[in-house]
């Protein structure tokens, strides 16, 4: 991948912001949700062995493939939550309890949350939630030059982030988001939207992050897949009568 100046200072920025997050933190009795993405495996490089790894998938689907083969580039190893096994209706059935507004569209990636906080035994959970709006990975960003993160940083912090803290309560469970640092957000302040492209990729500043930190480029290459489409969560989700009927949109 090629990098601009600018994308390579700011992304050294983001890396040191990152590993200063790290080190101040107490991760003793911390969990990762980890689906095998650049997100998650810069995440996963700066935990402490204490941290376990645990990833939610049809044993086919491409996060757990994924998951697979960035655990084994850092040398760790990932607990598989198989969806093969998890009841899905009985997850809807607390979403739409806990949120009765959550849209269908919501659903499909609150539901690869919901399950791992129920599945994961420690008390604390690192995700990734912030990086997409951040660093601008949603493919729509690809689509239309003109698209700004503002609307996406917005539902975020006033719709989104509030959902999954009343997620994680309902588990007896307390999230940590290391991408949401203030510092970061400060230091994207002055990123102009094209520092965030590269050619083909999107994330481009924090692929160089990734680079800085030492993943090979294998990893720093890999494509944004949605979580409940990576899981294969919206593949059996889709089956449910209860999915079918979900009117909201």
């Amino acid at each position: 991948m090629q990098f601009t100046a600018s994308q390579a200072e700011l992304g050294k920025k983001i890396a040191r912001a990152l590993k200063t997050h790290f080190s101040l933190m107490d991760q003793s009795g911390m969990a990762i949700a980890y689906s095998g993405g650049l997100d998650s495996t810069i995440l996963l490089s700066l935990c402490s062995e204490s941290v376990k790894p645990y990833t939610l998938g049809i044993s086919t689907s491409r996060d757990y493939l994924n998951a697979a083969s960035g655990t084994k580039v850092l040398g760790r190893e990932t607990t598989l939550i198989p969806l093969e096994e998890v009841d899905l209706e009985k997850y809807v059935r607390i979403l739409t309890e806990i949120d009765p507004s959550i849209t269908r569209r919501d659903i499909g990636y609150e539901l690869v949350l919901t399950v791992l906080l129920d599945s994961i035994t420690e008390e604390t959970v690192i995700t990734g939630q912030g990086a997409d709006e951040l660093f601008y990975g949603y493919h729509r960003f690809t689509e239309d030059p003109s698209m700004t993160n503002q609307w996406h940083m917005d539902k975020l912090m006033k719709e989104t982030l509030p959902r999954e803290k009343a997620i994680a309560e309902h588990f007896g469970k307390k999230l940590v988001t290391p991408y949401l640092d203030s510092g970061i957000q400060e230091i994207l302040k002055v990123s102009d939207r094209d520092d965030h492209f590269s050619g083909q990729y999107n994330k481009a500043i924090l692929r160089y992050a990734g680079m800085v930190f030492g993943l090979p480029e294998d990893v720093l290459q890999v494509r944004k897949t949605a979580a409940q489409y990576g899981s294969g969560v919206m593949k059996k989700l889709k089956l449910m009568d209860s999915w079918k009927i979900l009117s909201r949109s």
